[in-house]
């Protein structure tokens, strides 16, 4: 015993047997890392772990990682024993960032361009409205084109959300600042004039000390100008009306006789001219409106191009006139005193004159039949088709 009592006297460590040896966990420090942290009384996520000792204050962020967040890094003050350290957090200088000061607010402004149409007779530039979405969160600008009914336009996002450079400086952004109602801006080469904004956007810039002016009247081009005239209720009773879709006719005509039409089987007969020959059509009357449309009937192996239209729905006159015998227009047929076929004029067996061709009416489907039936009296002889002769 005395012999291993000096053994372990002389400095020679214990052998690692189990329960043989002392752990201390107390040794050395085991700081745990935190990527949770608060700069400027901002709370942030460090990419970077902080580590240090047990009791031991975390390490500032570098300025570069504050730059980045959008902070200005503050000079941290000394502390001295048994003071406060609220009240010297509160006396360091502070500036919110953009990202979280200006979260998801949106300034709206509305404006428009001026837009060349070419090869177009009713207009030679159009007025297109867009309006100016701008993001206080990043300064980023996105421009939305409001969609309308039958423009023939693709229209929608017109500039998608990023950071424009300003014209005449292009190494700066443009700003807020640099957006006044009723004066115009350059983006990528068209001319935006700004007609005005929202409540929001009027009370924003108030409030920075920015004069804002009174929303401006949009202008109206040639096709907003036609739009109108071809979506009125009814026509004006000092002016006639120009457009053949907006004719007054009784509304009670509409009502009773909507979607009803007449429909014959008609030839015409073209031998007498060189090359001519028989041609076979049918004749719709539209109960509606009391207008006739044409349709060339195909026939297999013809040897014709089929046409799909011969005659356009219109008002078809019982007698040719000048002008090369070309259809009228809405407003001629107004100032000229012309007749015009009626549903009462066509009968099986007799010849219509389609601007100067005789086209003979051979046959009528089953609900033309009991039309005439009921409203005329016809007996079934007198409808009976007809053979081309």
């Amino acid at each position: 015993m005395r012999r291993a009592a000096g053994y372990f006297s002389g400095g020679a460590t214990a052998p690692a047997f189990p329960g043989s040896s002392i752990y201390c966990s107390q040794d050395y420090p085991k700081p745990r890392p935190q990527i949770f942290r608060y700069q400027n009384g901002i709370p942030i996520v460090s990419d970077k772990s902080i580590s240090g000792p047990r009791g031991a204050s975390p390490k500032t962020k570098d300025a570069t990682e504050g730059r980045r967040l959008g902070c200005q890094e503050s000079t941290p003050s000394k502390l001295t024993p048994g003071a406060s350290n609220a009240s010297t957090i509160e006396n360091r200088p502070s500036e919110i960032p953009d990202w979280i000061a200006y979260d998801r607010q949106v300034l709206r402004f509305y404006a428009y361009f001026i837009d060349d149409v070419g090869e177009n007779g009713l207009e030679q530039w159009r007025v297109r409205k867009c309006i100016l979405y701008y993001y206080l969160e990043d300064g980023t600008l996105m421009i939305s084109e409001p969609k309308e009914d039958n423009s023939g336009l693709r229209q929608g996002t017109f500039l998608r959300k990023h950071r424009v450079r300003l014209r005449d400086k292009p190494s700066e952004y443009i700003s807020w600042r640099d957006v006044t109602v009723g004066q115009p801006l350059a983006i990528y080469g068209r001319q935006f004039h700004i007609t005005g904004c929202d409540a929001y956007t009027r009370g924003f810039m108030l409030s920075k000390g920015v004069s804002v002016a009174e929303d401006k009247k949009l202008p109206e081009g040639p096709y907003q100008k036609e739009v109108q005239r071809q979506t009125k209720p009814e026509c004006s009773k000092t002016a006639p009306c120009t457009s053949e879709l907006l004719e007054a006719r009784p509304r009670d005509q509409f009502m009773k006789y909507n979607r009803k039409v007449l429909r014959f089987s008609a030839y015409w007969d073209d031998t007498k001219s060189a090359f001519g020959d028989k041609l076979s059509f049918i004749l719709q009357y539209y109960l509606v409106d009391d207008t006739v449309e044409i349709f060339e009937a195909k026939c297999v192996n013809s040897g014709r191009d089929s046409f799909p239209v011969f005659l356009r729905r219109m008002k078809l006159p019982k007698s040719s006139y000048g002008v090369g015998g070309r259809p009228l227009s809405a407003d001629s047929r107004t100032r000229t005193s012309l007749s015009f076929y009626n549903w009462r004029d066509f009968r099986i067996g007799d010849t219509i004159k389609i601007y100067g061709r005789g086209m003979v009416l051979a046959e009528a489907d089953d609900f033309t039949r009991r039309w005439y039936k009921d409203q005329l009296g016809m007996e079934d002889f007198e409808l009976d088709p007809v053979k081309a002769g």
